[in-house]
């Protein structure tokens, strides 16, 4: 290369060669391109001019904007344009470009056709330039002659040396006339080659011809490297011995020398001219040829030179810049002479420098003497300048004028030197004292803080970037060549985080060459960690002849082994990087830590897909390892932990946006295909191809190359390792897929040693800046950032379920970060059930944000909602409001975007149960979303749909609503109220119309149903083998929807019409047997139909009463009681009651023989063996159906038939009392239970309907009778019955006034209200007098027994206080007890009504716990025989007390009343009953997880007091002997006591308390740390040491012994 004519690589080296005076023209630039690819562009003072908002530019628009309106100005206008002319266009020629027959360049189109009209015009306007302009070349001059340096013809001169070169370079000029053809200024048409001998056309006029002087012609002249070289050396040599002479010479002064206070320093113009010479030559052999005694006395000229410049204080600017303007501008000659100075003396150093860094042939060069001149110089200049200027500023724009650029050349020759000293020390070893020197000096300018507004900084941002940029590159190269300072530079380096700023823009200065931004502390750690990279092993094994033993098998796997170590050395220092960050976060709670490690993770992460910053990877990595770990060992505290969290969350989120960006994610493994290796071929070298074109080889940067390929070949191990042909464990197929693959493995192989050596790699078409970055993010993803992404999604999942609020909170938080990256993360089984478990998290900030997380998906992927509905929808019972109203916003999107029907109908119902919350505003949104989503929605699409289409949507909301009452329990009577509340008093017209759709719609399937059900019956009776279960199905379906349209009619009779009743006729009068449920539910649709009909066809009347009043005997009880109020109603209809009247005597004249069957058996001389009723189920039926005429038929009205039947109805009494007497002729207790318990049932129903008849002294002894006696099944009955009593008026009053909205001009005064004397105010007494009467002995049913009959006396209780008809706190203590049991339902009934006691009552249930507590112990000891491993009772009880202090207080004393234990109880049984307690009590308590340690200290108290009172009189009677080992009372009370102690022992473990916590606790005052929340206690299990319920006499002996073995080690 060094022999091969080139262009001069700057401007220096061209004017070496060519005066300043002859500059390169560009009038010969166009020729050169081709005329196909040049494109019209406006001249820049016409682009200026139009962006103006003048008239021009207006006109200009007016125009373009209506063309044909302006036509005859466009026209004017044009013509103007062509008719300008001008002399000197004549003088132009166009030199025209050749191009060849085959070009394949494409034509751009005509630029007209881009203009706009007003443009367009004046360019078609345009005259043709004629073919006279222009030259065309001939075939021979395809090839144009390199366009050579211009010269001048002539200029004045004063010299005979001048007049001479002048000569030279016009002849010169001459020559180039000739060459390129130019003959009296005109363009031949054939130019003459170079060297030929033609002779011109025209004779060259005179030279002082003025158009030929007026022409500058473009020439290029060549010099090769040696000869520049030479030169320099030569000039140099000249000018250091003339300056080495004019130093002896003091008696003149001399232009080469100035004197600084007395010492002589070579001139500004001398300095100049030595460092350009020595910038060519220092590094070339050719300085071996110098005299070294100059460059020694040179050096030491400067050396004083230096000296002197450290004896100056530089700190006089600042005194200068703070003046004002007056003085300053006074001052600008001092101003000047200082940076002249400043200049002179930098320039010194840099000569220095690059003497240092050449390649001399003598050490004496290399004295470090010199090295301190300069490094002493350039750390005062900034400790003097650059660090008090960078924080001034000013407002005075003329004072930045002057001082601005002064400063940018400062910092140029800083910058320059660090770039020397760095040099240096990449080939040099330097001094420790000047490394040390070196390290505080680039330090201090990285994290130097100057004046951000760049408007007012008098040095300039951007100029104290630059020394921060240089101060950066050496530092690393300090770093990086200096082992043994590395820890002392790191250290320095993380110790000044905290200096730096925190604003974004502010802090992010250094620009990467794809344009953005990062901070430079983040680039100084990347570059460390990649020159912490020893690749020199590698290079090792390189440096034989690996070219010819790449296919050796070992060796190439010596080499991958090596560059694998060479990337795990990196894990050091990123991990004590990472490690610095998390001590800094857990020592240091302040914001300014957590912001600076949220931008270098976030330079990070914009780092990452580079391949020229690919360490950036490894550390990383070396954070999340870090920071996961520390989570993991669940040791940092909560508020670091969240943090930690949310900086992992972020890379994570980085990390799942690059999986998910398309192109392949490629992993080099032993079963890789041939195509995989390929393609992993392709994207290394383009990510290294990128790397060239963006890496400088110095010391520094380098490293980034070289160790991007030992990643690289890292990543071969596995295939390396698995191709050798001597591995055993390949059988033929396997050796032959290795043969395969091996020649691809190789040429990888080979092209990334290449690399890795230095050697340039070509790449056609290549797109760097995208190929590459895609390229190499797919080869990042094969790396170890994926695997710790799923490290950190494992441990997010963890982290939601800690027992920490915040981190859950943050968890969910961060998960739905996630998600909203890549929402199939919620299609993971893992994450959704991780999600559904947070949905019922004790904390409502975790529940919050996960219903957010997922309300942000499941509208836009309804497949999720299948999958989360349930546990979503059983937050609608959530205690948080919030939640609450959350739940149900997102349970309308689930509704309408699911099409599953079961998910509708799990929404629906929970919405129904919200109607009833106690918050308003959540009634209100459940009201309004069912209603929208059930009836005002199908009015709109019924708007906008044909009746077919509607009466489907309708039928599909019809279908939800049947699956909701069939159903049951509370949800049923939710839909009631809705219907009742919402729906029916609803004024919308549109709402009610949408109602009678949906039962239009119910009816009609019902029918087609049925239609289709006859047929398939016809069809499986024709055929026996075909299946009857689709009959039966469908069934089912007209069932179900029978029952919907009966609980339509029950809300309102006016639903159904006449026609669509008789349409139900087959139903009503179904014949098959009883307990059909069709013919029930056909029943109640007649029965709540009748209620709003006053008159019916005669030939439905004709036809169906007579058939019910035949059916009457036939129907079961359930049936009877709904048809027995339609056979009246019809009867009154047709005015045929007497008939019922007649039904009624018959009735009462056939149970007469069974009265005096009765009436004998109360005889006291009679057996009641001898008087067995016969034929009990006839008399069964006949009780029934008179206790339903009793009910259902107003008889009064027939009272003369009933007195003329003899059957001993009273002048003043009523049919009822005679029907009442009837029936308790069979409720004496000798009586078949079966036959009592039904006459009984039948008093209470009458008596439902003839409330005063509960004041009946007969049947109130009838009912204590029962209570009294030990038939459960008649008690049951009673209560049922008097429940059913209870909730029938309890309904008439809500129809009454729950949902009526009465105006007050529209209502009449009832007067009978102010005297009490209303039916209503009776009733309500009546109610309260037998809830009053007989609660004490139902609360003592409902501890029966463990859910057989205690559930309906539960369910009593249950009605009893909802309607307020019952003292809290005497059922209280009840409710607690069956709280312990181990029946779901009833546990659940308890917990709810303790709930909503406590609630309403808070006092009273905290004076309740202890009689709650022994009647739970007596309960369950009596009803179960492992009541002592039931234990989550008291667990209960405090999860609802938690929230509240003071109840939790309350629980926590009344437990330290029942474990009360004394030895001078004298009743044998009071002692054995409490001491039975104290082991139920006991395990319960181990069991309970207690919120803060002062409660925990309460108990530990109680315990230590019984210990000290009864344990120590126990201990006593031990040593006095007195113990009646005999005695069973005695032992169980020495088994109470090791009770006690070993629950404190636990309670001590468990929560870990201290003797001095215990020693310094006082119930009265207690410390706030005590009342911190606890954290995770010790899980262990609380056995019962020594319990024998019955112990013998070597029992008791083992029971003493363990009491006193207990007692001494307390």
């Amino acid at each position: 290369m060094t022999n091969q004519k080139r262009h001069p690589i700057d401007l220096r080296e061209a004017l070496s060669v060519t005066p300043l005076l002859h500059l390169i023209p560009k009038q010969d630039i166009a020729p050169l391109v081709s005329t196909n690819t040049i494109l019209q562009q406006p001249d820049d003072s016409f682009i200026d001019a139009m962006l103006l908002n003048g008239p021009a530019r207006q006109t200009r628009d007016a125009i373009n904007q209506d063309p044909q309106r302006f036509n005859d100005v466009m026209t004017f206008l044009s013509n103007d344009f062509s008719a300008y002319n001008d002399d000197e266009l004549e003088e132009i020629r166009f030199k025209l470009a050749k191009t060849t027959e085959d070009s394949t360049t494409t034509l751009y189109p005509d630029p007209s056709t881009h203009l706009p009209p007003f443009e367009r015009n004046i360019f078609l306007s345009a005259q043709e330039i004629p073919s006279s302009f222009g030259v065309e070349t001939t075939s021979s001059s395809r090839h144009e002659p390199k366009s050579r340096l211009s010269v001048r013809k002539d200029y004045e001169s004063s010299t005979e040396a001048t007049a001479k070169h002048n000569q030279r370079y016009l002849n010169k000029y001459r020559h180039e006339l000739r060459l390129m053809g130019i003959i009296d200024g005109v363009v031949s048409v054939a130019p003459q080659e170079s060297g030929a001998n033609n002779h011109m056309k025209r004779a060259l006029e005179d030279e002082t011809n003025e158009h030929i002087e007026s022409k500058r012609v473009q020439k290029q002249s060549y010099v090769t490297d040696g000869e520049i070289t030479e030169k320099s050396f030569d000039y140099f040599c000249t000018v250091l011995a003339n300056l080495l002479d004019a130093m002896q010479n003091t008696s003149d002064p001399d232009p080469h020398w100035v004197h600084y206070n007395g010492v002589q320093v070579p001139s500004i113009n001398t300095l100049l001219v030595l460092y350009d010479c020595l910038y060519r030559i220092a590094k070339h052999p050719i300085v071996h040829q110098t005299k070294m005694e100059h460059i020694f006395k040179f050096q030491e000229v400067c050396l004083n030179a230096l000296e002197e410049a450290k004896q100056r204080s530089w700190n006089e600017i600042q005194n200068l810049i703070k003046e004002d303007d007056v003085k300053f501008e006074q001052s600008i000659g001092l101003v000047q002479r200082f940076f002249e100075d400043c200049f002179t003396f930098n320039m010194i150093s840099k000569i220095m420098m690059k003497i240092l860094v050449g390649k001399w042939p003598e050490k004496r060069v290399y004295l470090d003497e010199y090295l301190q001149g300069v490094v002493d110089l350039t750390s005062q200049l900034v400790d003097d300048i650059i660090r008090p200027v960078c924080v001034l500023s000013s407002d005075s724009q003329q004072k930045l004028k002057v001082l601005r650029p002064m400063f940018s050349t400062l910092s140029n020759d800083l910058c320059a030197i660090f770039e020397m000293l760095t040099e240096y020390i990449s080939q040099n070893v330097m001094e420790e004292s000047l490394l040390t020197k070196l390290e505080y000096l680039s330090t201090v300018l990285i994290f130097l803080d100057g004046n951000r507004k760049e408007k007012l900084s008098v040095l300039g941002t951007n100029t104290l970037e630059n020394l921060k940029i240089a101060s950066l590159n050496l530092l690393v190269t300090v770093y990086k060549t200096s082992k043994d300072q590395r820890e002392f530079i790191l250290n320095e380096v993380l110790s000044n985080l905290e200096k730096l700023p925190t604003q974004k823009l502010i802090a992010r200065q250094y620009k990467l060459l794809r344009g953005s931004n990062i901070q430079l502390v983040t680039a100084l750690l990347v570059k460390f960690v990649e020159a912490s990279a020893e690749p020199t092993l590698i290079a090792e094994l390189l440096s034989e002849e690996y070219i010819s033993e790449v296919n050796n098998h070992q060796k190439c796997l010596a080499v991958v082994k090596q560059s694998t170590q060479v990337v795990q050395g990196l894990l050091d220092i990123s991990t004590e990087i990472a490690s610095y960050l998390l001590n800094r976060l857990s020592k240091s709670t302040e914001q300014h830590s957590k912001q600076l490690l949220e931008l270098l993770v976030e330079d990070l992460l914009i780092l990452l897909s580079l391949p020229e910053w690919s360490s950036s990877e490894n550390l990383l990595s070396s954070i999340m390892k870090v920071f996961l770990a520390a989570i993991q060992s669940q040791t940092c505290s909560a508020l670091l932990e969240n943090y930690l969290l949310e900086v992992l969350g972020v890379t994570a989120e980085k990390i799942l946006h690059l999986r998910n960006l398309p192109g392949s994610h490629l992993t080099l493994t032993e079963h890789a295909l041939e195509t995989d290796i390929a393609l992993i071929q392709n994207c290394m070298i383009d990510s290294l191809v990128s790397l060239q074109g963006k890496v400088s080889e110095t010391a520094s940067t380098s490293a980034s190359r070289t160790f991007l390929v030992s990643k690289f070949i890292k990543m071969l191990q596995p295939l390396v390792e698995s191709n050798g042909t001597d591995n055993p464990q390949l059988d033929s197929s396997g050796e032959e897929d290795v043969l395969q693959k091996k020649p691809m493995l190789l040429t990888l192989y080979q092209a990334l040693i290449s690399v890795f050596n230095g050697e340039l790699i070509k790449r056609n078409n290549f797109d760097s800046e995208q190929s590459s970055t895609i390229s190499y993010r797919s080869l990042l993803l094969s790396q170890e950032l994926p695997e710790l992404y799923e490290n950190f999604l494992t441990t997010l999942l963890q982290c939601m379920e800690s027992s920490k609020t915040k981190s859950k909170s943050r968890a969910v938080k961060i998960l739905s970060s996630l998600v909203e990256v890549d929402p199939t993360l919620l299609m993971s089984p893992y994450i959704q059930d991780s999600i559904s478990s947070r949905l019922l998290d004790s904390s409502p900030l975790v529940r919050d944000a996960v219903v957010d997380l997922v309300s942000k998906y499941l509208s836009s992927k309804p497949e999720l909602i299948q999958g989360f509905h349930r546990a979503i929808c059983d937050c609608m019972n959530d205690d948080s409001v919030q939640v609450r109203k959350r739940v149900i916003r997102l349970s309308k999107e689930m509704y309408i975007n699911s099409h599953s029907k079961q998910v509708r109908v799990n929404i629906a119902s929970k919405l129904l149960m919200r109607l009833a919350d106690e918050d308003d505003a959540i009634q209100e949104l459940a009201k309004s979303y069912l209603l929208d989503v059930w009836f005002v929605s199908l009015e709109k699409e019924k708007a906008v749909q044909n009746k077919p289409v509607a009466s489907a949507s309708a039928m599909k909301r019809g279908e939800v609503m049947v699956e909701i009452v069939t159903a049951g329990g509370k949800t049923v009577q939710s839909f009631e109220n809705f219907l009742v509340d919402d729906v029916l008093s609803n004024n919308r017209d549109l709402i009610k119309g949408s109602l009678s759709l949906i039962v239009d719609s119910v009816l009609d399937s019902i029918i087609e149903l049925e239609e289709s059900t006859q047929d398939s019956s016809k069809d499986a009776t024709e055929d026996s083998l075909n299946s009857n279960k689709e009959p039966k199905s469908k069934i089912v379906q007209i069932e179900n929807s029978m029952k919907l349209i009966s609980t339509f009619v029950k809300c309102e009779s006016s639903l159904l019409s006449q026609d669509q009743l008789t349409s139900l006729q087959p139903f009503i009068i179904e014949d098959q047997s009883s307990g059909n449920k069709l013919c029930f539910y056909g029943l109640e649709i007649l029965h709540y139909t009748l209620k709003g009909i006053d008159s019916l066809r005669p030939d439905f009347l004709d036809y169906v009463q007579p058939h019910l009043l035949r059916q009457l005997t036939k129907f079961n009880l359930k049936e009877l009681q709904v048809a027995m109020p339609c056979v009246w109603k019809l009867s009154e209809m047709k005015n045929e009651t007497a008939k019922l009247a007649n039904a009624t005597i018959s009735c009462l004249k056939h149970i007469r023989p069974f009265i005096d069957d009765m009436k004998k058996l109360k005889n006291p001389k009679a057996k009641s063996e001898d008087f067995q009723l016969t034929d009990v189920p006839k008399l069964q039926k006949l009780l029934h159906l008179l206790g339903c005429f009793g009910k259902y038929c107003k008889l009064e009205r027939h009272r003369e038939v009933f007195l003329k039947t003899l059957l001993g109805l009273k002048a003043k009494e009523s049919v009822v009392s005679l029907i009442i007497k009837f029936l308790l002729y069979f409720t004496y207790l000798a009586t078949n239970p079966s036959i009592r318990n039904t006459a009984i049932t039948n008093i209470i129903n009458i008596c439902s309907s003839h409330p005063k008849l509960f004041m009946s002294g007969a049947i109130l002894k009838v009912i204590d009778q029962e209570f009294e006696s030990n038939d459960l099944s008649t008690v049951h009955g009673i209560v049922y019955g008097l429940m059913e009593f209870l909730k029938t008026e309890e309904n008439e009053t809500y129809k009454k006034n729950g949902s009526s909205k009465k105006l007050s001009n529209e209502s009449e005064l009832d007067v009978a209200v102010f005297h009490g004397n209303a039916k209503s105010y009776v009733n309500d007494g009546i109610c309260a007098g037998i809830v009053q009467r007989y609660i004490h002995r139902i609360l003592k049913l409902c501890l029966e027994d463990s859910g057989h009959f205690s559930y309906l006396p539960i369910q009593f209780l249950q009605l009893v206080i909802k309607l307020g008809y019952a003292n809290p706190k005497l059922c209280i203590p009840t409710i607690i007890a069956l709280e312990s049991t181990t029946n779901s339902v009833i546990g659940k009934i308890a917990t709810d009504l303790h709930k909503e006691l406590y609630d309403k009552h808070e006092s009273l249930t905290g004076t309740s716990y202890v009689e709650g507590i022994k009647l739970a112990a007596d309960y369950r000891k009596r009803v179960s025989q492992a009541y002592l491993e039931e234990i989550e009772f008291f667990e209960s009880i405090y999860q609802i007390v938690r929230n509240s202090s003071l109840s939790r207080k309350k629980f926590v004393q009344s437990l330290c009343k029942v474990l009360v234990v004394s030895a001078q109880v004298e009743k044998k049984d009071d002692k054995v009953d409490l001491l039975s307690l104290i082991p139920y009590v006991s395990k319960n308590i181990a069991f309970v997880k207690f919120a803060i340690l002062e409660e925990v200290l309460t108990l530990i108290s109680c315990l230590d007091k019984q210990i000290a009172t009864t344990g120590v009189d126990l201990m006593d009677l031990v040593d006095s002997k007195h113990v009646d080992q005999q005695s069973g009372e005695s032992t169980k009370l020495f088994q109470a006591m090791i009770t006690i102690i070993d629950l404190r022992q636990h309670l001590v473990s468990k929560y870990g308390v201290t003797p001095e916590q215990i020693d310094a606790f006082r119930p009265g005052k207690v410390d706030n740390e005590l009342r911190q929340p606890l954290k995770a206690a010790n899980h262990g299990s609380f056995e019962l040491a020594v319990w024998y319920p019955t112990p013998s006499e070597t029992e008791v002996v083992t029971i003493i012994e363990a009491f006193q073995k207990r007692m001494e080690l307390l």
